[in-house]
């Protein structure tokens, strides 16, 4: 039996890099001096950022099997990045960046 090569990659297209929230992060930054354990669990959520996400990735993202619940998700699994950003102890391309690398696919084994 002959076995095609692999041709699949683990390689995407780099996702283009949303603009930056500027109003999200005044109100964040003003939600952390009310009440910054609401604004960290609503910033946990990620609710502020799937649907402009979703709707500049959602292809790319789509032919990877992910879905708009599991970017979601991993801009959960984000927040410290996000939280970073909003103390202006990282640039919104570096919060961004790490957000990507939760979202490329496996390695086929």
């Amino acid at each position: 039996m002959t076995l095609a090569p692999d041709t699949r990659t683990t390689e995407r297209t780099v996702l283009p890099l949303p603009p930056e929230p500027v109003s999200e992060r005044q109100r964040f930054e003003a939600e952390m001096i009310s009440n910054r354990w609401l604004a960290v669990a609503n910033l946990r959520r990620g609710a502020w950022l799937t649907p402009d996400l979703w709707r500049l990735w959602e292809p790319w993202l789509r032919q990877d099997g992910l879905t708009e619940h599991d970017l979601q998700d991993r801009i959960s699994d984000s927040s410290p990045y996000f939280l970073h950003w909003i103390e202006h102890d990282m640039e919104w391309g570096q919060a961004i960046a790490n957000l990507t690398r939760t979202l490329q696919p496996h390695s086929a084994t």
